[in-house]
């Protein structure tokens, strides 16, 4: 059951556009093949009468053939029902996907225009000039994140291996917070599917840029345990510093070392080495 849920949890992790493609066109052809043996099983059906009017096939023999015959029609209806089900929904998740990129890359093209019709100091020093900046590079992250889902990486070429420390330093981040969700078990499982997530895109990052499977393997071994340390206390500040905001004290004197500590250490962990 455990193997059948991590099989269930990995496919959802790699789904991407070749995939969806792929299982939507293995969805129609269970849909034919289902429709052939339904046209099949209702001339069956049809013959059985005939052999029982012409007297071949005897009353009782009829009974139990019929009931056979009705109870496998049944079957491949409700298999079909179920197959035009999953069809939709995948239809669905496809067309969803492609309407949210389009929709963004719209919205990119609108705010790169308007920012590059700015002059310079508006773009450098007014308020719409920094709005503008920070929307057009959020738009552009999350297309990042939504093509990369169909395997449209033109927007990240050149970045795998920016990508790949940031995946592996979300996955130990991931390990160290799992230290203090002992209690939570719904939050416990969520957190570790979320590594499987991260490990998976860290070694496609890692394929990317051109290494094996166990050379990718290797690679984020190394890699996580040379960070390991400071990610852990990272999550350590970052965790003191929510206490701090939920004790109402965000203005003291604590909470700015915090702050600063914080700062430092993402620096530091940003300046570790890379793939």
């Amino acid at each position: 059951m455990a193997q059948d849920q991590t099989e269930k949890l990995l496919f959802q992790i790699t789904l991407n556009a070749e995939q969806l493609k792929a299982e939507s066109d293995a969805v129609r052809k269970k849909q034919a093949e289902l429709a052939t043996a339904i046209a099949a099983t209702r001339a069956e059906q049809k013959q059985l009468v005939q052999d029982f009017k012409t007297g071949t096939k005897s009353e009782q023999e009829y009974g139990v053939a019929a009931q056979a015959l009705s109870e496998k029609l049944h079957a491949q209806t409700k298999e079909q029902a179920a197959a035009t089900k999953q069809l939709e929904s995948l239809t669905k998740v496809g067309s969803e996907a492609e309407g949210s990129i389009n929709q963004l890359r719209a919205e990119l093209a609108l705010t790169t225009a308007a920012y590059n019709a700015l002059s310079k100091e508006e773009r450098e020093n007014s308020e719409a000039g920094k709005a503008l900046q920070l929307r057009t590079r959020a738009i552009s992250d999350e297309l990042k994140a939504l093509e990369g889902r169909v395997c449209d990486n033109r927007r990240s070429v050149g970045s795998y291996k920016e990508s790949f420390s940031e995946l592996v330093k979300e996955m130990v981040k991931l390990q160290a917070q799992e230290k203090n969700l002992a209690g939570s078990t719904e939050a416990l499982a969520q957190n570790q599917q979320r590594q499987i997530g991260f490990q998976i895109a860290a070694q496609k990052a890692a394929a990317q840029a051109g290494l094996t499977y166990e050379e990718a393997t290797e690679t984020i071994e190394n890699y996580a345990k040379s960070i390991q340390p400071v990610v852990e206390n990272l999550v350590a500040l970052e965790a003191e510093q929510a206490r701090i905001v939920e004790s109402g004290e965000e203005a003291t004197e604590a909470y700015r070392k915090i702050g600063f500590q914080i700062a430092a250490t993402s620096k530091a962990l940003n300046g570790t080495i890379r793939l």
